[in-house]
């Protein structure tokens, strides 16, 4: 599949492109940036070919791997879909919700898959314990920074733990509770969201972002058994009932590359490989909005203090 990189502006993306070319590898075809003459020097130094013109770009490939910028991009993308190219996002949180849901509409229209970067749902530890995790009630993720996050970065670790819980208990969410503790307009010490699911089951989310150590974990329960995931140690432990004892099993991982196994998903999704029906309003489209639902309530609560 031939795909192209947009999103990418000047020579100081040149490491986000080093590891955008190292997931793409054969399958990456060109560059397009109006901006053309600042990414001439990546395209001389990697001999990756560069386009001037959004239409001979868009007509010479497959897909669109969109890199996470500071600009939308989205009127390349609307020209992306309209020429039947499928769409990888790497960062959504600068496009409004009004323009997303065009995206999918035109995607629909087109019958052109896209995929938001959801990078966690595809680490080693959550691939192999899907096996594992059935019905769950509750689901605990904890995520803790020794350094403080971005004001776009809360964004993005929402969503991905959003989108975590979302798989993990098999439902979409319809109530969200928040609570925070802002250090000033822009950070916040403690962010905890509740969810409440169609099924009856309910996760929370913790991001921690005053600790002395980073942590990823989560804690999934379920009926006579818990699953334990440590994403930092690459540990995974199943704690369940049996014979009138607990026993704890710890589950043996094989580690590999998640936004390799990310980008593979998204190659087996265009070409029709996966049973994935592209409707003009998908599930995760839910998800979107309740990571913006969350974000306006933190800067609501961030301007109060």
């Amino acid at each position: 599949m031939k795909i192209g990189i947009i999103g990418l502006n000047s020579l100081t993306d040149e490491t986000q492109f080093i590891n955008i070319k190292s997931i793409l590898d054969k399958n990456l075809h060109g560059l397009f940036s109006p901006n053309i003459d600042n990414l001439l020097p990546i395209s001389e130094k990697y001999k990756v070919k560069l386009f001037s013109s959004s239409e001979t770009f868009f007509s010479s490939i497959e897909a669109v791997y969109c890199a996470q910028s500071n600009n939308s991009n989205f009127e390349f993308l609307i020209k992306a879909i309209k020429s039947s190219c499928h769409l990888f996002i790497e960062d959504i949180s600068i496009f409004p919700i009004d323009e997303i849901k065009q995206l999918y509409k035109l995607a629909f229209e087109a019958s052109v898959k896209i995929h938001i970067k959801q990078t966690k749902l595809f680490n080693s530890e959550l691939q192999k314990l899907s096996n594992y995790i059935n019905k769950c009630k509750l689901v605990e993720i904890n995520t803790s920074f020794t350094s403080l996050l971005r004001k776009q970065d809360y964004f993005t670790k929402l969503f991905n733990n959003f989108c975590l819980a979302d798989k993990l208990n098999n439902s979409s969410a319809k109530k969200i509770n928040i609570q925070s503790l802002p250090i000033d307009c822009n950070h916040f010490s403690l962010i905890q969201v509740r969810l409440d699911y169609d099924n009856g089951s309910n996760a929370i989310i913790k991001l921690n972002n005053l600790a002395s150590v980073c942590k990823d974990t989560i804690l999934a329960y379920q009926k006579n058994s818990n699953i334990e995931i440590d994403f930092k140690k690459h540990l995974c432990i199943k704690h369940y009932f049996e014979n009138g004892q607990i026993i704890r099993k710890e589950i043996e991982i094989t580690k590999t590359e998640s936004e390799k196994t990310e980008f593979k998903y998204f190659m087996e999704l265009c070409s029709d490989s996966l049973d994935k029906n592209i409707l003009e309003l998908p599930v995760i489209l839910n998800t979107i909005q309740n990571t913006f639902h969350v974000i306006n309530q933190l800067n609501q609560i961030a301007v109060n203090i």
